[in-house]
């Protein structure tokens, strides 16, 4: 019942929630507030949490849980097959790399004043060449 004047009073969506400028802080310092939060609380956990809260072995056999289905299957079809696993990485490193570079341009040209679009774009380009070269280096060097 006051939902409709609600909405008329405070322009919100009709979902319940604001648009982005209507938070009360920017959004980089909420998700970095949420990071915070979550390193903290796992931490926590890990300090206090000192021994398992359940050992199978002190169970009787009878008592101890089975699989619904069995026992599961180890899948080796990768450690067996490292060439297909080697070019996986690769093409992995190689896509995730032109995709930042992809996003990087399509920023660049919006932010960069038009003088300045050709220029501002050799650093990233560099940098990212770089990545791209270290991490298959780190890759292949394993």
């Amino acid at each position: 019942m006051w939902f409709v004047p609600d909405v008329i009073l405070t322009g919100l969506d009709t979902d319940g929630v604001g648009g982005s400028t209507d938070l009360p802080i920017p959004f980089l310092y909420a998700m970095v507030g949420a990071s915070w939060a979550l390193t903290i609380s796992f931490a926590v956990l890990a300090l206090a949490w000192r021994e398992p809260k359940f050992d199978a072995e002190q169970q009787p056999p009878e008592e101890r849980r089975r699989a619904p289905f069995g026992e599961p299957q180890i899948w080796t079809f990768l450690s067996t097959h490292t060439s297909t696993l080697a070019a996986l990485k690769v093409s992995f490193v190689v896509a995730g790399h032109v995709l930042a570079v992809v996003a990087a341009h399509d920023r660049a040209l919006i932010v960069l004043p038009r003088a300045h679009r050709l220029s501002g774009q050799l650093g990233m380009l560099l940098l990212m060449v770089t990545y791209t070269f270290s991490g298959l280096f780190l890759l292949f060097s394993v």
